[in-house]
């Protein structure tokens, strides 16, 4: 019989299952509610699965708190919805932004410890609603004046301090059906993202 693990705290494993919007159904074969009530142990295995489907490791599901980077509730619930659509609370999309964040964070304390910080995102004040003067303001600021190739368009965001991911480089990254949407992005103060 498989060895269970019993220092397990049941109210994190719920928060990172509702963080991910992941339903009791989506993990009905680990017997997740017995689980989360604390009236089963989960076993090395079912916690391997679980840290893979909720992105985080495994050692968060012990902790007394979910550490603050692990908590991603503090960004995915802000994305905004289109109609009746439910598309950025789709466990997929909160999956693929908190890989992504992780990424970001992990940019950023590299950069700190090669003491090389990573300037405060500053672009320009628009002064205008005009869509056609917002984009020759921020061609301007980027230094752009003809069309470029993505590859182009990529290294000037990235030289204003934009963290830009594509997931379609990394096999089985997104899961995400490209008519649903292509892309989105995330406002942070410091390297912002573009997904």
């Amino acid at each position: 019989m498989p060895a269970k693990v019993e220092n397990i705290n049941p109210k994190i494993l719920r928060q990172c299952r509702e963080q991910m919007a992941i339903g009791i159904d989506k993990v009905k074969r680990i017997d997740i509610e017995a689980i989360e009530d604390g009236t089963k142990y989960p076993t090395f295995r079912q916690l391997d699965k679980l840290a893979e489907l909720y992105k985080v490791p495994r050692w968060v599901f012990i902790s007394d708190e979910l550490p603050e980077k692990y908590n991603y509730a503090r960004t995915l619930p802000a994305f905004r919805k289109f109609g009746k659509s439910e598309v950025f609370s789709a466990p997929n999309i909160r999956g693929l932004v908190a890989r992504v964040e992780r990424f970001r964070d992990l940019v950023l304390e590299l950069r700190e410890d090669f003491g090389e910080p990573i300037a405060a995102f500053n672009p320009p004040a628009l002064q205008t609603t005009s869509p056609e003067k917002c984009a020759h303001s921020i061609r301007k600021w980027l230094g752009v004046d003809d069309c470029l190739a993505f590859p182009d368009w990529r290294s000037k965001l990235e030289e204003k301090g934009i963290f830009i991911f594509m997931t379609d480089k990394y096999k089985g990254w997104s899961h995400v059906d490209k008519d649903l949407f292509r892309g989105l992005s995330i406002h942070y103060t410091v390297l912002p993202i573009i997904i």
